[in-house]
């Protein structure tokens, strides 16, 4: 009897599964639930932001930018370069750093998702939400001095 061949990655059990899968997750926690598709290439999801839950129903190639933006109204994450390099559509998942605009919307159903306006409580921003009189609006204005 021969042994099963292993490619470049190893075994087939040994490699790790890519995001989004119903069987990927740290050890020792649930698998993310697999959104119902309808056929025409939609899901309805159920996305945890800010603490509630919202129940959409979106094409299955939403980012969750647009999720964000387009469908909840949350447009403190920007649209930036939309390659995932300057920053602006950063939100939370699951208390980590993610870029909006590379996930899908599908992707993150089940996990907790923050975005800068659930940041804070009412009273008392987050250091994030403040504004201090010496930044201003665009850190690019700030990088070289003004010619006079």
């Amino acid at each position: 009897m021969t042994a099963p061949k292993q490619g470049p990655l190893g075994p087939p059990e040994d490699r790790a599964q890519p995001p989004g899968r119903a069987d990927s997750g740290p050890a020792g926690t649930p698998p993310a639930p697999v959104p119902s598709s309808d056929g025409r290439g939609t899901a309805q999801v159920v996305l945890t932001v800010n603490g509630r839950d919202h129940r959409l129903d979106l094409p299955v190639t939403t980012t969750l930018l647009d999720a964000l933006r387009d469908h909840l109204h949350l447009t403190g994450s920007k649209k930036g370069c939309g390659l995932g390099q300057c920053g602006a559509c950063t939100v939370l998942v699951e208390g980590r750093r993610v870029n909006a605009c590379l996930v899908l919307a599908v992707t993150v159903q089940g996990r907790p998702v923050t975005t800068v306006e659930g940041l804070g409580q009412p009273g008392a921003l987050h250091r994030c939400r403040q504004r201090s009189p010496s930044t201003t609006r665009c850190s690019a204005a700030t990088a070289r001095p003004a010619r006079s």
